[in-house]
């Protein structure tokens, strides 16, 4: 992986370390900045332009999931929020890269493994390990859309 694109997954992977634990309100984000505003529906669907029964509604959408994005940020720009949404990855970026470069790696020494089991040519789990770290090292040197390649294989 070139060192620019390195600091950029770091700097990426860093914006989202203070998002990784954060929990949706069980009663939702609308719902629960309101109520922390004491704002109430009436007052909310006034802002909005609607009717306090249309508020209770996306309420009740956001806590189901489906609600809309345009949604949340009308709703939010009401309250004088702002709506952000993000994917946040449950470890790192960098984790997921290594991990799948893992699998990847398996994935193509275990192909060629087992054809030459096949013809009683087999490498050895040691040989076989050394092939995987190393066939690993270079996807991860060569970090590109190509480590994702085997990824249907994989199951």
């Amino acid at each position: 992986m070139e060192n620019f694109d390195k600091i950029l997954l770091k700097q990426l992977d860093d914006k989202l370390i203070p998002f990784r634990d954060m929990e949706v309100p069980v009663n939702g984000w609308i719902n629960t900045v309101r109520n922390s505003l004491k704002m109430t529906l009436s007052v909310l669907a006034y802002r909005m332009k609607t009717k306090p029964q249309v508020v209770k509604i996306f309420e009740k959408n956001e806590t189901k999931g489906t609600i809309t994005l345009n949604s949340m940020h009308k709703i939010a720009e009401a309250m004088d929020c702002r709506f952000v949404y993000a994917i946040v990855p449950k470890t790192s970026l960098q984790e997921i890269i290594e991990t799948q470069a893992q699998k990847s790696a398996v994935t193509m020494v275990k192909r060629i493994s087992h054809s030459m089991n096949l013809e009683s040519q087999g490498l050895g789990e040691k040989k076989e390990h050394e092939q995987i770290s190393d066939i690993k090292r270079k996807l991860l040197d060569n970090f590109s859309k190509k480590l994702w390649k085997h990824e249907t294989e994989l199951s």
